[in-house]
Parts: C-alpha cells; sequence; structure tokens
C-alpha cells in the first residue's frame, strides 16, 4: 500500500490547484470523445467563458439517475448564466427527490437534454474550467468531460486519513464563508455559486 501523503504536501497541491484558475489556460488539450464544446476556427469569434460553477440536481426514473435541474455561474462575473429545470429522457419518473432538491414537477415546457447540450457547447470549450462540488456526480448525468476541473470536494477536505472521505458542502461553506447552507433542502444556483466564493477566498 503506498503511503499517505504528508498533510504539508497535500496543502501545497491545493494552493497550486487553486491558483490554476487565476491562470488562462494554454496548454492544448487533445480531443476526447463527448469532450464539451471542442473549439474549432469558426468559434473562435464566439467568446467562451474562461470558468464556470457547475450543480445539477438529479432524479430517479426508468432509465436510472437522470439530471432534473442545472445551475451555471460565471466565475469572473458571479452572473447567473442558467437556472434551469431539465426534463428527463426517461419516460417515467419514478422519484424527484423533492425533500433534498426542492423540485416538486417537471413542466410540460422544461429544457430538454439537447437544449443544455447546445447551451454548454454556446458558453463553454475545452478550455472552460468547471468548479463545483463533488463534480464527479453532475459530469456523469451530464455524460461530460471538462479537461479542467476544480471540485472543492477534493481540494478543502480536511480529512487527510482517509482521502475517499470528503467533506460536505455545507461545512465548507461555514469554514470558508461563515455561511450556513442548505437549510432542508439543496439549491443548485446555490450549490453552484458556493464552491466559486470559496476558491475565489483561498486565491486571496
Amino acid at each position: 500500500m503506498k503511503p499517505f501523503k504528508k498533510i504539508s504536501q497535500i496543502q501545497r497541491e491545493r494552493t497550486e490547484l487553486t491558483k490554476s484558475i487565476a491562470q488562462p489556460v494554454n496548454k492544448k488539450q487533445e480531443p476526447v470523445a463527448n469532450q464539451i464544446g471542442e473549439k474549432s476556427e469558426d468559434s473562435k469569434a464566439n467568446k467562451k467563458l474562461k470558468a464556470i460553477g457547475l450543480d445539477c440536481e438529479m432524479c430517479y426514473t426508468n432509465l436510472g439517475f437522470e439530471m432534473m435541474k442545472l445551475s451555471i455561474v460565471d466565475f469572473e462575473t458571479n452572473k447567473l448564466i442558467l437556472d434551469e429545470i431539465v426534463k428527463p429522457e426517461g419516460d417515467l419518473i419514478i422519484d424527484l427527490n423533492t425533500h433534498v432538491s426542492g423540485v416538486s414537477e417537471i413542466p410540460s415546457d422544461a429544457m430538454t437534454f439537447d437544449d443544455v447540450m447546445n447551451k454548454l457547447a454556446d458558453i463553454t470549450d475545452d478550455g472552460t474550467i468547471c468548479i463545483g462540488h463533488g463534480l464527479e456526480n453532475d459530469l456523469n448525468v451530464l455524460r461530460l468531460i471538462y479537461s479542467n476541473v476544480v471540485d472543492t470536494a477534493i481540494l478543502f477536505s480536511e480529512n487527510q486519513i482517509d482521502p475517499m472521505r470528503k467533506d460536505p458542502l455545507k461545512k465548507l461553506a461555514w469554514k470558508y464563508l461563515s455561511k450556513n447552507i442548505q437549510g432542508n433542502q439543496h439549491d443548485s444556483l446555490e450549490d453552484a455559486l458556493i464552491p466559486i466564493e470559496i476558491v475565489r477566498k483561498n486565491l486571496k
């Protein structure tokens, strides 16, 4: 078994990773299957966001776990880019997980999965940094790969003995921002914004 990293080493790595958010991403990316918004000559004229905060709320359908709400915030301006209910692709919604998600129904005119993909392709590309908490879950339901990810669940969790145990966003929000979030339900907009604020706090 490999020895655990020393806390000082982890802290150094954490600092370097958070600092990367303040620098332009110049590294040439290799093509990746399902990678969002790959750059092309035609898209260079369209300004893509440098970094975003992202969070999804999920429901359970006959196809398994699916996205039913997506929130995106621009890192540089804190501007809300997207906060929409998304229509699951499954024919049968089994559980909206309302007690956690706060979503009680899916409107008939809700965005579709393809609508979301088109929007993401418009505002992000392979150089966009994706910021969030526990992003593996969000990116799985989005079926996306971002080459540049800042995950506060990995960077700022205190449990150095067991790296698999990650601190909840609620705990990190209180520690770094003195904010009490997530009362009885999650809010994807709040969960997209708080990781941005935590990262920005650690850049100062």
